[in-house]
């Protein structure tokens, strides 16, 4: 049995599946079984796969009819066999050490998580470095979702044991966002972290991912991570900045639901958001547009204010 699974969904990336695969097969660690995921592809990807696992028993090929990467993700997490797993996407790359870092920095701890390239088409390369000593997952989490990289899923070694007692998997209805429910429901069942300055892992971020973002409906799976991190993170000063940085990010979610008249909806998800900002009380948000017109304790007053501001494509 492989100390270490990797799982990797494929959908359509046969322009870049060649590159990742062999970043893989250079891992100096190497005791790894691979699961690709063939997520109902129409390009030449379900070939390259199998490619692979012809020439290496280490890589295992599930073809399944298209659900999306969460569904794919899943698939391979009922498959693996390893004592840890590792994400990667079929469009990025691996350093050679990524494992191994994994692997020498996995001692008494429940998740490992390494430093990054994050690869944008317009703002090039931004390299991302953790210079963290913490153990606590309530401070990392914390941090992360500040700075907005809680939910990245490759640059992260997780516990098996914790996925399978919790039963913690990937939701298949949210849009957005499914890896950072992942990621936090993990954590608020983890005991030990540990954070690693070594860059392992080159981020591409997809050209739509923008577009994507700006259209999905991700309301509620940003209630389910506040809920998560509720559980073990405390309501205090000291992590105001993450609770503000969610509340802030549900108001924005919530825009989707204005745009598209959904109003009862809109404002259904208007109170749970009064009822967040209550309980933690000394919370602050950012002053940008639409926040200038949310008025603590009038709910109402807010939602004819969002109605109007996202009528004129102002929200």
């Amino acid at each position: 049995m492989a100390t270490i699974s990797i799982i990797v969904p494929v959908y359509n990336a046969e322009k870049t599946l060649h590159r990742c695969i062999d970043s893989i097969i250079a891992q100096t660690y190497t005791d790894w079984e691979c699961i690709l995921i063939d997520d109902g592809s129409k390009d030449n990807s379900p070939a390259i796969c199998d490619e692979y696992e012809k020439v290496d028993t280490r890589f295992k090929v599930i073809h399944k009819k298209n659900g999306g990467a969460s569904s794919a993700r899943n698939v391979g997490l009922k498959e693996a066999k390893g004592e840890w797993i590792c994400f990667c996407d079929a469009d990025d790359v691996v350093e050679s050490h990524w494992l191994y870092t994994f692997e020498k920095n996995k001692d008494n701890v429940d998740l490992v998580i390494s430093s990054f390239n994050m690869h944008h088409f317009s703002f090039g390369v931004k390299h991302c470095v953790y210079d963290l000593d913490t153990q606590q997952p309530k401070y990392a989490v914390s941090m992360m979702i500040e700075c907005g990289e809680c939910g990245f899923l490759w640059n992260k070694s997780f516990r098996t044991d914790i996925i399978r007692e919790y039963n913690i998997i990937f939701n298949e209805s949210y849009q957005l966002y499914e890896d950072e429910e992942f990621v936090t429901n993990f954590m608020s069942h983890a005991k030990k972290i540990r954070f690693v300055k070594e860059i392992t892992y080159n981020y591409y971020v997809p050209d739509n991912f923008e577009k994507k973002y700006k259209q999905a409906e991700t309301f509620k799976c940003m209630i389910q991570i506040y809920n998560h991190i509720l559980s073990f993170v405390p309501l205090d000063r000291l992590f105001m900045n993450a609770y503000s940085a969610l509340i802030e990010r549900m108001l924005y979610s919530n825009k989707q639901y204005y745009y598209k008249k959904k109003y009862k909806e809109a404002f259904g998800n208007l109170k749970m958001v009064y009822t967040f900002m209550r309980q933690t009380r000394s919370i602050t948000l950012p002053l940008n547009r639409s926040n200038r017109f949310f008025f603590m304790n009038r709910a109402r007053v807010t939602h004819v204010m969002f109605i109007l501001l996202s009528l004129i494509h102002k929200l």
